[in-house]
């Protein structure tokens, strides 16, 4: 047993099947993302089942007064991907709940379910989470 024992299973994370889909192609994931910017808190998540949010605490003062930006989340596997596009009043209420980092920089830790749409939150053993189906590929849907 070393201490590396996390570090291959992040290597095959890339290579286990998805319990989702990734429909889109079409506009490419970076072009999505770049549409959002700098209105919007973008987050670009790695294609794995339960994909980690990690909101840091100094990332947020850019978004002070913006009423209407949104977390958009952007989970991507080679050309297909999927994202959701939440507002923010959606999300404070799980960053309120969900205790902060002790780190120099401080950051919350989120779980994003694709297969459920569900932005989970944990304090301890209890689970909260946020309803995201609504907010799932917006463009694709219109």
């Amino acid at each position: 047993m070393g201490g590396k024992q996390g570090k291959p299973l992040r290597d095959e994370a890339e290579k286990l099947p998805l319990d989702y889909d990734l429909p889109l192609d079409k506009p490419t994931a970076k072009e999505v993302a770049a549409s959002y910017r700098p209105d919007n808190f973008v987050l670009n998540l790695k294609a794995l089942p339960e994909p980690t949010v990690e909101i840091f605490l100094d990332q947020l003062p850019a978004f002070k007064g913006k009423e209407d930006a949104n977390f958009v989340l952007m989970i991507a596997r080679g050309q297909v991907y999927r994202y959701y596009v939440v507002p923010f009043a959606k999300v404070i209420p799980l960053l309120q709940w969900v205790p902060m980092s002790k780190e120099k920089r401080p950051r919350w830790r989120l779980y994003l379910v694709p297969s459920k749409h569900r932005l989970v939150g944990r304090n301890g053993n209890k689970v909260e989470s946020v309803d995201l189906t609504e907010y799932y590929n917006p463009h694709a849907q219109k």
